[in-house]
């Protein structure tokens, strides 16, 4: 947030307790629905106040009524259970200091975290952590005492199922190309609806987690913008983060590869229930205005139609995986070495010439164990994302860097040589790709997860002096294995 002036507007309280107000900030995103004012106290702790920018808006006013409810849901939890910070102590949610709901003024004012930032400032890896975080965080206010004395939204079973027909016909309207798509995914719902096991109820859910609602201030993460708040089911914030995440994949797949988020799908039809839930959320988003980008959501949307391949199709795949693993040496032995940062440098320097033999910017994976730190057999392996109809005159300038290439395929382009000792292997590759997408996904969540890495490691170091076929062997077990554990929700889609 920015501040935008510093005169004191007459529509802000000039005082509320021991705060007094200092200046107007800007909306989140230029959010226009509602203004935003900074207060302090004699001390200098800051607060934030928010209220609707116009008293006519019954919608604003609506949701920020819900907001107030769920803050005060959450300070008297906390006040309860004190524990819960000390449970998980990398996550916090702004102190409620005062509110108001009335026909005349509603305002809500919470602890300003002046020095946090957006969680789109930080690494993919810690803005999965902070979402696995968040979600065990909040997972733990679901009393049914606490729950029976609030005023907070409920969407429940009954809720969904009855709002489902009109939110398709809506999306419809908007997007009269999906209507196929649209239909399939309320007829597929209605006859696998979520529903609650035994034991279980509808949960407190933020319903939009996500990188503007997260702030890091380097310590920890806050959570903020409870305004659709609800009890709902208790899969809801994974599938809604599920959808935001959908247009990066390698974070879309390690975020559902969270042991918090896997556990969930093991729950008896966890699976099925994340899909359906899934499917309606599609649908309202396409029937919202204002929602994601239509064209990915459709896209998701229709992956989720797609049911899980056929027995025989799944047969097929551990046959062709088979046969490949035979194609490799069983008198070739390899050789692993414990990481060697040389292998970094000879890297940095290739991505720089691949960099330099392209007319714009291109976006430039390092996989393989250079990328993750750990033993290997000093080889590098790097993807460069092209687009299949760009292959010909990208693939001339490559060539004129690295040399003719050794092998051309529909959805690639590789060149292999030797530098330094190291054997050096480069892809230019298309990003829509089985192989671009399988490949990156792995790498990418052994990278950002010690656990997996150390076991990978201790893996590969094990391996040294085994023949090439049992190395590469090994290494496709470990990582379908890992695919298999921690992907299921991808492995119904």
């Amino acid at each position: 947030m920015e501040a935008i002036g510093k005169n004191r507007d007459m529509s802000f309280p000039k005082r509320i307790g021991r705060y007094r107000f200092r200046e107007e900030m800007t909306g989140q995103d230029g959010d226009s629905r509602y203004r935003f004012g900074i207060y302090h106290d004699q001390e200098g702790a800051l607060a934030l106040l928010k209220t609707p920018a116009d008293s006519s808006d019954r919608t604003a006013s609506r949701w920020l009524r819900n907001e107030i409810t769920a803050y005060r849901f959450v300070s008297g939890s906390l006040a309860k259970r004190p524990e819960l910070y000390d449970l998980h102590p990398d996550i916090r949610v702004p102190d409620l200091i005062a509110a108001e709901s009335s026909r005349q003024r509603s305002y809500l004012l919470i602890r300003y975290v002046s020095d946090a930032k957006r969680l789109s400032d930080l690494p993919a890896g810690e803005r999965v952590d902070a979402y696995r975080k968040a979600i065990a965080f909040l997972s733990e206010f679901s009393s049914v005492d606490e729950r029976r004395n609030t005023g907070l939204l409920r969407r429940g079973q009954a809720y969904l199922s009855f709002s489902f027909p009109l939110i398709a016909v809506v999306a419809i309207v908007f997007h009269p190309r999906a209507a196929f798509a649209i239909l399939g995914a309320m007829i597929l719902y209605f006859r696998y609806p979520p529903r609650l096991r035994d034991g279980e109820r509808n949960v407190f859910a933020h319903r939009d987690l996500g990188e503007r609602n997260i702030l890091a201030d380097g310590q920890r993460y806050w959570i903020v913008d409870f305004q659709l708040a609800a009890f709902a089911h208790p899969l809801t914030d994974i599938v809604a983060l599920a959808l935001k995440l959908w247009d990066n994949r390698a974070e879309w797949e390690s975020f559902l590869a969270g042991e918090a988020v896997s556990r969930s799908f093991s729950r008896p039809h966890g699976v099925r229930d994340v899909r359906s839930l899934s499917l309606r959320l599609c649908v309202q988003n396409l029937a919202i205005s204002e929602g994601r980008d239509p064209v990915s959501v459709t896209k998701y949307l229709r992956r989720l139609l797609h049911h899980r391949p056929s027995p025989f199709r799944q047969r097929l795949c551990q046959l062709k995986g088979w046969v490949y693993g035979l194609l490799y040496s069983s008198k070739k032995r390899v050789r692993i070495e414990p990481f060697d940062p040389k292998g970094e440098e000879i890297a940095r320097a290739v991505i720089q010439e691949i960099r330099a033999a392209q007319p714009d910017d291109v976006t430039v994976h390092l996989l393989g164990s250079v990328s993750m730190g750990i033993a290997g057999r000093r080889d590098i392996d790097i993807f460069v994302e092209c687009d299949p109809d760009a292959f010909r005159p990208r693939a001339a300038r490559l060539s004129e860097a690295f040399g003719p290439s050794v092998r051309t395929k529909p959805e690639y382009v590789e060149w292999e040589f030797v530098r330094d000792g190291w054997e050096i292997d480069i892809l230019l590759i298309d990003p829509e790709s089985a192989k671009f997408g399988y490949q990156t996904s792995v790498v990418w969540m052994v990278q950002q997860d010690p656990v997996l890495r150390s076991r990978y490691d201790v893996l590969k170091r094990s391996l040294d002096g085994k023949t090439l076929r049992e190395y590469e062997q090994a290494k496709r077990r470990f990582f379908s294995g890992l695919r298999k554990e921690s992907l299921r929700f991808q492995d119904s889609l």
